[in-house]
């Protein structure tokens, strides 16, 4: 089972936020690759630059899906 995790903001906790990464084109998979991301990020929302985000984990697909059944 694969944890889902949401990124927010660490001024006004919206998920709009931008983050830097490196990236390469892989020709053989016509798609793009995430090399690494970096610890800055700017939000969208209320402008806030800044390092490290907050990360929390949300109910995966499959959790949601037992709290159903």
């Amino acid at each position: 089972m694969n944890k889902v995790f949401k990124r927010l903001c660490t001024e006004c906790e919206s998920d709009d936020i931008l983050v830097d990464a490196q990236i390469r084109w892989i020709p053989e998979d016509n798609d793009w690759y995430v090399e690494c991301d970096y610890e800055t990020f700017t939000c969208e929302k209320c402008g806030y630059e800044g390092d490290g985000y907050k990360l929390i984990s949300e109910k995966s697909l499959e959790e949601k899906i037992q709290e159903i059944v």
